[in-house]
């Protein structure tokens, strides 16, 4: 199931919409394929107040990530906790920032220089 934005909750979590679900048929490279607890964000909103919402992929191999999305990389365990930063990135203060952030009127993706921690 490939995710878009309308999996996430507006309040940040993971949405399954199994009745709006989009499929791929193909190849898939393996990057592209998302394993149980991987933190993903939204990076566009068409509904206000979606930006920046963080999400904890449920169950491993089922769900595709796509380039409205944004893939959270830890590079080492001792230097963030995966759950502390999704729950920071779903904090109001976070949240607020990104949405300054953004660039758009439609579709408001975040600048990439005002994503780094």
């Amino acid at each position: 199931m490939v995710l878009t934005p309308g999996n996430f909750l507006e309040e940040g979590g993971f949405k399954e919409k199994a009745d709006k679900a989009k499929w791929y048929i193909g190849p898939i490279p393996a990057d592209y394929i998302l394993s149980k607890g991987d933190l993903i964000v939204a990076m566009t909103e068409q509904a206000e107040g979606l930006l920046g919402s963080g999400a904890l992929i449920p169950r491993s191999g089922v769900y595709l990530h796509n380039q409205r999305l944004g893939f959270v990389q830890i590079q080492g365990q001792q230097q963030a906790d995966r759950l502390f930063i999704y729950y920071l990135f779903n904090s109001k203060p976070v949240r607020q920032q990104i949405r300054g952030s953004a660039s758009g009127t439609k579709i408001r993706p975040p600048r990439r220089r005002a994503l780094r921690m």
